[in-house]
């Protein structure tokens, strides 16, 4: 369980990160996984 924790908070980290540089397509993405982790 603690795994998947980390998991998500790396995506939504790393889609943060792209978000702030304008990256938006792959902050859309690493969002979209996130997402898919917490529905499993």
């Amino acid at each position: 369980m603690e795994e998947i924790k980390e998991q998500i908070k790396k995506k939504l980290q790393e889609a943060e990160l792209y978000s702030t540089q304008g990256l938006l397509s792959e902050a859309k993405e690493r969002y979209k996984n996130a997402a898919l982790i917490i529905k499993q």
